[in-house]
């Protein structure tokens, strides 16, 4: 990035996260949801997904460290047998 340099929209969480953004989007999902049922949240990145899981994962103070997960292609392409 340089300095000046001017960003669409959709650079955001992309090029320039906002953690107080993602944690009021995180805090409203979770005001909407039962936190006992399952819930998929697709994100645009795998860096984003990471933050919005711990987000959650801080938020809700689960006992169980699985509460909130990330699933991506990439950590399934890891784990594959060779």
């Amino acid at each position: 990035m340089e300095e000046g340099q001017k960003f669409a929209g959709a650079a955001f969480n992309r090029l320039i996260p906002i953690k107080d953004c993602e944690l009021h989007c995180v805090r409203a999902l979770l005001n909407e949801i039962k936190l006992n049922e399952k819930t998929i949240i697709f994100c645009t990145i795998q860096a984003n997904a990471a933050s919005i899981r711990d987000l959650i994962n801080q938020e809700v103070q689960p006992e169980d460290q699985n509460y909130c997960v990330r699933v991506t292609a990439e950590d399934a392409l890891r784990e594959r047998p060779t």
